[in-house]
């Protein structure tokens, strides 16, 4: 379950709102659905981010969100250095 710290840690690189959209296009993805077979509503997502629901895997995908995100902003901070020092 999420908690105060963990949110803290998922704020610094996915934002306040966790950018819920964006794990739920992951969950999309993934599979991951109702036991009908139906996506899980934006709702959901948020009172898991919140800790106040409890799901394994979508509190996973935050985690996984989080370390895609980091992943693409280091890139980018890395090809622009790259490019300043080629240019510089």
């Amino acid at each position: 379950m999420n908690t105060n710290k963990h949110r803290k840690l998922l704020e610094e690189e996915l934002g306040k709102r966790g950018h819920i959209a964006y794990v739920m296009g992951l969950a999309k993805d993934e599979g991951i659905t109702k036991e009908n077979g139906m996506p899980y509503s934006r709702p959901f997502f948020s009172l898991v981010y919140t800790g106040k629901k409890e799901h394994k895997q979508i509190e996973n995908l935050f985690w996984a969100a989080a370390i895609k995100k980091k992943n693409e902003r280091l890139e980018l901070e890395a090809k622009r250095k790259k490019e300043l020092q080629q240019t510089g």
